[in-house]
């Protein structure tokens, strides 16, 4: 959710930039995020294991955005077919 949260706030505040300058702009977000849960988690700067965690974080991120996008692309498609289903013939 916070991800989802992250994201229409940046495209509404990024305005012209080029998809370059967003999606840098999104990657470097993504990372501030992963280094804060990591930091509160204990690990200390500039550590081999802060490095790992921000990994870790990174791709458990990457993840679960992927999954909801499924999710929300199968409940869509679901929708669809339900609404299109042809109704059966009144007796």
């Amino acid at each position: 959710m916070k991800i989802i949260i992250m994201f229409m706030l940046s495209v509404t505040l990024t305005g012209c930039a080029s998809i370059a300058e967003y999606q840098q702009e999104q990657h470097l977000k993504l990372l501030e995020s992963a280094k804060s849960s990591c930091l509160e988690y204990g690990f200390k700067e500039s550590t081999d294991g802060l490095a790992s965690c921000i990994q870790t974080e990174v791709n458990e991120i990457k993840n679960r955005a992927a999954i909801e996008s499924v999710n929300t692309n199968m409940h869509m498609k679901r929708g669809l077919l339900l609404r299109h289903k042809p109704r059966p013939k009144p007796e």
